[in-house]
């Protein structure tokens, strides 16, 4: 066929429905492109009549589609919020005036996934009104297509080429998901999204497939795999809902494969997890046949095929317990901004419209979101009792979070209508050996290790040999998640309802007592493992690890206090050197306090009891309480040496001498430590000698006796790095640090200082950095900042008073009292000075340039204040509990 002047036009091919979609909006995406349009396939498929436009083809196609945009705006008496009026405004502010996306949301005012399925149904209607200028196509069914009970001859109706649900209620918190997840589509052909039930697998699949359905023109559809009674069904159950009509169960699955094997589609296959064989079995096929068939799978249960790519759906962002604490007066702000205390809200609103998020019930709305673990269907359900409950009373019966969570809602799956239907799901589909490990695993608290597995769960019914497979098949079941794979070690953990469910199941099968028992031995034999290894080269390793199982050593702490003492003590007199590196002295020394008064009823090893005994004496010292801590220490001392146990005597004898130096009894002190140091020395303990050393080094710097300091320091340094004692040379560093000030080498001092903070941040010690901070703050007073000084004495305090140590607390009120005085805030400086010498320690171990800046201060303020008001200010603090000194110091302001 020619036109005159022109070339051969070819007789018009009109695509199929699905493919016109695709070609309206290629076309519209390049509007303003007329040399695009020019040659588009689009223009490609134009009538004669059409494409007689000939050079002028692009200009003539963009004032088509600008024509039918035009013609899509509705009568003037539709409603401004009609279906009709948001699509034709949607064309016109992304086409005609060339908005991206997100404006067109904003300007009117619509969600994600309105604006696609606004969009579809726009590019649905040019279509429509396409096909209506170009003629109808013939229907493109093949016979292979055609249902067995259709006659010969008879037209098949398309498929709907969207099937979609629309939620009702909106998706929080998925934004980078859905963008990712989109993305990842264009470049994978299976993707898995996994997580345990509820977490909001099949709302983000549905959001993601409503916000990529543009690249999928022959069909994007959700097929509900939940409900399939019959696993042989899964192929009937997707050929029913991509809309086939099937009647031969046997064949479905090979009829399935040829009708999709040509479409450019999103098949989106949700819970999986009850068919995950068929499903596999079924994907395994359809993939290699269908070119452009892309397939998004929701499962709390790997499919474990080649090509899979997974994407774990996480919980929603919910605030830690420090941001809770942390938070001010009025937490809305800072805790309203989680993604998990948004749900709740929104939620709660629906129940109760006039909730509201206030500076009243925002910490317990926080502490309900993290118990929950961030999960949303658990969020939701505990959201709806606000009908009835406050957040308070909610946060206070998660106890009891299957009996609370139980209201579930009508016309949702039974699975998601409580929070125990929800775990019951998973359980079910789990083997009898899974089933006894994944129980088992209640024992733990805050995540365990493969080894720690091996040594509790095994036995009665578990082989040592399969507890690896067992555990990763559980994690492949979204029970267990992997929660650490740095360092040494991989950690795991269960979330909070899911292991208050295991734990459960253990009680019902009567094995809870066995495996804490169990859990108590293994435990305390890895504390015993861990002592020796504190004192030397791989102190920062034990450190750590130690460090990461904090909370089943105080499960295990706790279970033994009530059921098995002895286990307990073994397992504290272990962990004391832990605790106090960490400066963790209130917590050590409530623990041995609790079982050393049961050990001294019972037969227990003397060298557990002594250990115990001596740990207690120096958490007692480091916390100020020095008639608990020499009695402790004395009958320490006492059973080592009936032992013949040279360390232990050694290192009690030690501790006696640094109460005596705290004391103010500086030569009784002196010879025990130095009688300690003739003892480390005689059998070689590295640890002991440079400890010693230390101590016999500040000990001249108090005397005034520098070069004496200088010394001891030094070869304290040296017997420490020998040792491969990080927090010994921690210490040693800042008391050269200390002595480099003295001298005025300030540039020496700051790097002495910033050595030893490194080496206390590697092995934990929050204590130790506390001290070395306040150090700091000494070198700026001297330097002529006391501003910064303050600001330094006040990070050190807060750390102290977490701690419970009074003589640090002490310390920092007193130096924060000068360097207020010198900031010009007087009153305040000298009640925190009267306040730091409620501490005895504060007169007996301050350093004598110490206590020449201590008398200096209140030299000034007395001077700036006169008598009386000095004496007013000095008598405030002097009546001041530690507590309120401390919040003194720590608020701005005169």
């Amino acid at each position: 066929m020619q036109h005159p002047g022109g070339p051969a036009v070819p007789e018009p091919v009109v695509p199929p429905l699905p493919d016109l979609h695709r070609l309206i909006r290629e076309a519209l995406a390049h509007l303003d492109d007329p040399a695009y349009l020019q040659t588009s396939a689009l223009a490609r498929r134009a009538p004669p009549e059409v494409a007689r436009a000939g050079v002028g083809m692009g200009r003539a196609l963009r004032g088509l589609l600008l024509e039918m945009i035009a013609s899509l705006r509705p009568a003037a008496g539709a409603a401004p919020t009609s279906h009709a009026w948001r699509s034709y405004q949607l064309l016109t502010l992304r086409y005609v005036e060339g908005l991206g996306i997100p404006e067109v949301q904003v300007r009117l005012a619509i969600g994600h996934s309105e604006f696609y399925r606004d969009h579809r149904r726009a590019i649905a209607a040019m279509a429509s009104l396409l096909q209506d200028r170009w003629g109808r196509p013939q229907n493109t069914a093949t016979a292979n297509d055609a249902p067995s009970h259709c006659s010969p001859g008879r037209a098949v109706p398309p498929p709907d080429p969207i099937r979609l649900p629309c939620p009702i209620t909106s998706l929080i918190d998925r934004e980078n998901d859905l963008l990712e997840i989109a993305q990842l589509l264009q470049r994978v052909r299976l993707l898995t999204l996994t997580g345990p039930g509820g977490i909001g697998k099949t709302r983000l699949a549905i959001a993601t497939a409503h916000a990529a359905s543009d690249h999928y023109p022959d069909g994007t559809w959700l097929i509900e795999l939940a409900a399939v009674a019959d696993p042989a069904s899964v192929a009937f159950a997707i050929a029913r809902g991509v809309g086939m009509r099937e009647e031969n169960d046997e064949i479905a699955a090979e009829r399935l494969i040829r009708y999709l094997a040509a479409r450019r589609a999103l098949l989106i296959l949700d819970g999986c997890e009850r068919v995950v064989a068929e499903c596999s079995q079924l994907i395994t096929a359809l993939l290699p046949r269908g070119e452009h068939l892309t397939i998004l799978a929701t499962s709390r249960e790997l499919l474990n095929l080649p090509g899979e790519v997974v994407w774990p759906v996480r919980p929603l962002a919910v605030p830690g317990p420090e941001r809770i604490k942390s938070a001010l007066a009025d937490p809305t702000e800072a805790i309203g901004q989680y993604a998990a205390v948004q749900l709740f809200s929104e939620r709660a609103r629906a129940a109760r419209p006039d909730f509201t998020l206030t500076a009243q019930n925002a910490r317990a709305v926080a502490r309900i979101c993290q118990e929950l673990d961030g999960n949303p269907l658990a969020i939701e359900l505990a959201a709806a009792r606000i009908r009835l409950l406050t957040p308070d009373q909610i946060a206070a019966r998660l106890a009891e979070r299957f009996a609370l969570l139980r209201a579930g809602w009508r016309g949702v799956p039974p699975r998601h209508r409580t929070l125990r239907a929800s775990i019951d799901w998973s359980y079910d589909l789990l083997t009898e050996p899974e089933r006894r490990l994944f129980r088992r695993l209640a024992v733990f608290t805050g995540g365990f290790t493969l080894a720690a597995v091996e040594g509790i769960c095994t036995g009665d019914g578990i082989d040592h040999s399969t507890a690896l497979d067992l555990l990763s098949r559980l994690i492949d079941k979204s029970l267990v998640s992997l929660s650490s794979a740095d360092g040494d070690l991989a950690r795991y953990d269960l979330l909070e309802s899911i292991r208050a469910y295991a734990a459960e199941r253990l009680d019902a099968a009567g094995e809870i007592r066995a495996l804490r028992a169990r859990h108590a031995r293994w435990f305390s034999d890895l504390a015993e493992t861990a002592e020796p290894a504190l004192w030397g080269g791989e102190q920062v390793h034990w450190l750590r690890r130690l460090q990461d199982e904090e909370a089943n050593l105080r499960a295990a702490l706790g279970w033994c206090l009530a059921e098995d003492r002895a286990t307990g003590l073994r397992l504290v007199s272990a962990l004391w050197r832990f605790f106090w590196i960490r400066g963790r002295f209130r917590e050590g020394r409530e623990w041995l306090d609790h079982l050393l008064a049961y050990a001294r009823k019972e037969q227990i090893d003397q060298a557990v009891i002594a250990r115990a005994l001596l740990g207690a004496g120096f958490l007692a010292r480091d916390a100020g309480d020095l008639a608990s801590a020499e009695a402790l220490s004395e009958e320490s001392r006492l059973i080592f040496a009936s032992l013949d146990d040279r360390r232990g005597a050694a290192a009690a004898a030690f501790n006696l001498g640094l109460i005596a130096r705290a004391r103010g009894q500086g030569e009784q002190g002196a010879a025990l430590i130095t009688q300690a140091l003739a003892q480390f020395r005689a059998i070689g303990h590295a640890w002991g000698i440079g400890e010693a050393l230390y101590v016999l080094g500040t000990g001249a710097r108090a005397a005034g006796d520098h070069a004496q300091a200088r010394r001891h320091l030094e070869e304290s340094l040296g017997a420490f790095r020998a040792a491969e004692d990080r927090w010994g040379q921690a210490w040693t560093l800042a008391g050269l640090g200390n002595l480099a000030r003295l001298r005025g080498a300030f540039a020496e001092a700051a790097m002495r200082y910033a050595e030893s903070m490194t080496l206390f941040r590697d092995t934990g010690d929050t204590w130790g950095l506390a001290w070395t901070i306040a150090y700091l703050g000494n070198l700026d007073r001297w330097r002529g900042d006391p501003h910064t000084a303050l600001a330094r004495y006040r990070t050190a305090l807060a750390i102290f008073q977490q701690s419970g140590t009074r003589w640090g607390t002490a310390y920092c009120l007193c130096f924060a009292g000068v360097a207020a005085i010198q900031i010009g805030q007087t009153a305040r400086g000298v009640a925190l000075i009267a306040a730091a010498d409620n501490c005895p320690m504060t007169a007996t171990s301050l350093a004598p340039d110490e206590r020449h800046d201590r008398t200096a201060g209140l030299a000034v303020a007395r001077a700036v204040l006169g008598a009386e008001a000095f004496q007013q200010a000095w008598s405030h603090g002097q009546a001041m509990a530690p507590e309120a000194a401390a919040c003194l110091a720590l608020a701005g302001g005169d």
